[in-house]
């Protein structure tokens, strides 16, 4: 038997003395701690003091009878088990008892000793089972609410998380923009830079970089990749900065070995200025290679062949033939004799073979998905995708830029002033935006 249940507190109440006494005498030898009540008011008394695991009780008793008694000790201590001991005629009692007093068992008098234990362990083991079951339902509700609280933490943590990762993505974004527009600005500094100290116009240097790009597009390079040489194509001179206008002036011939020394030592001075800003590795590295020969005799490092890097090898033969497409002394045919005669020694064969394989102002020509549109039809819906410069290689409007109705005001006065059209190159997807304004259209209004 359970030894919890053995140690029971159970309280027997009637009426009788004789009874009470018979009731002792049957759990003598039981660990039972019994307590007698001569009347129901004295057993509600023990009732309210202390705590029982059973209650025994008589049905016939004065001025409160068992069903009574039961009854309201099932309001006091709900969780006792309840036996009632009856006689044969008392069935009406009995039902009440039952239905009232929630009685867990009922044992008819004179009762058989053995059958009343009996009836008293199942009782007693049965509260016991009552008492467990109540225990483990307490149990899993204060665990289940300390699970729905660490779940409302948990959601309200995921939520608080979610939300700061939401507002760090949007920081990264902007971050990223305000970058790439500090990154594009930079580099539009520097070119102006360039266009205004190598004395030459700005459309050499936007040639040679619209042509390595484009170059490089056909010899399979991704996106990234052709945009960092076409900034290469327009900032590989930025190392000669440092140059005098005599030393720039003078013919390689006609300097000093010193002279030439310093003069060779440009390209590594322009990479070594990029590499210091954020994103310019890459471009860093075309611009101090640039002037490597395909056989080794170039310079700053001497590197040949495969050592050369490959957008490196382009911009090097695409420097020359801007300087053949600008000679007027030359035939076409002339210029790609000349070209083929350096292929293997200052040239990277593979990308001589594909200028040669192509025609020069095809692959000088605007990409597939440029789109230009002259200033009539620039408006304030538009972006600009390409750089816009004036016949002195100032910069006007950059890259990603806004149209401005105060930009285009600027523009047409430039175009008054300078007898020349402007072409700006826009977004794609914003050649509809031409009917946002009623200006004239392009080519005849062809897409």
């Amino acid at each position: 038997m359970n030894m919890q249940l053995e140690k029971a507190r159970v309280l027997c109440v009637d009426d009788e003395e004789a009874v009470l006494r018979a009731l002792r005498r049957v759990f003598r030898g039981k660990r039972y701690e019994l307590e007698m009540a001569t009347s129901g008011r004295e057993g509600l008394d023990l009732i309210a003091k202390n705590d029982y695991d059973l209650i025994i009780s008589d049905m016939r008793m004065p001025k409160m009878d068992g069903a009574e008694f039961l009854h309201a000790a099932s309001v006091f201590a709900p969780d006792t088990a309840r036996i009632l001991l009856t006689g044969y005629s008392e069935h009406s009692a009995t039902e009440r008892a039952i239905n009232n007093g929630k009685i867990t068992a009922f044992v008819s008098k004179p009762w058989d000793n053995a059958e009343l234990l009996q009836t008293v362990e199942r009782a007693l083991l049965s509260k016991w089972h009552l008492g467990r079951n109540k225990q483990c339902r307490e149990k899993l509700q204060r665990k289940n609410k300390t699970l729905l609280d660490q779940n409302k933490y948990l959601r309200k943590e995921v939520d608080s998380a979610r939300l700061e990762l939401d507002q760090s993505l949007s920081l990264i974004d902007i971050t990223r923009e305000e970058t790439g527009a500090s990154f594009q600005a930079a580099v539009n500094l520097l070119s102006n830079i360039v266009n205004q100290r190598q004395g030459c116009e700005y459309s050499t240097y936007e040639s040679i970089a619209e042509l390595s790009a484009n170059l490089g597009a056909k010899l399979g390079l991704k996106e990234k990749p052709c945009e960092e040489l076409r900034w290469a194509g327009r900032l590989f001179p930025l190392g000669r900065l440092s140059c005098n206008d005599e030393l720039l002036a003078r013919q390689a011939e006609l300097r000093s070995r010193e002279e030439q020394a310093y003069y060779c030592g440009y390209p590594k001075r322009g990479a070594d200025l990029l590499a210091v800003m954020e994103g310019m590795h890459g471009v860093a590295n075309i611009v101090r290679h640039h002037c490597e020969n395909f056989d080794g005799s170039g310079f700053p490092s001497g590197l040949r062949g495969a050592d050369i890097p490959f957008r490196a090898r382009i911009l090097n033969v695409v420097i020359e033939v801007q300087r053949l497409r600008e000679d007027s002394s030359y035939s076409l045919e002339q210029k790609k004799s000349e070209l083929k005669a350096l292929r293997g020694a200052r040239y990277d064969p593979e990308v001589v073979d594909i200028l040669l394989g192509a025609s020069w102002d095809e692959l000088c020509a605007p990409a597939v998905h440029d789109v230009r549109v002259g200033v009539d039809d620039f408006n304030e819906y538009m972006q600009v995708s390409r750089n816009v410069y004036d016949a002195r290689g100032q910069l006007v409007i950059a890259q990603g830029a806004a149209v401005k109705e105060v930009r285009r005001q600027k523009l047409l006065k430039l175009q008054k002033s300078q007898a020349r059209d402007f072409e700006i190159v826009i977004e794609p997807d914003d050649l509809d935006l031409r009917t946002c304004t009623a200006t004239a259209s392009v080519n005849g209004g062809e897409n």
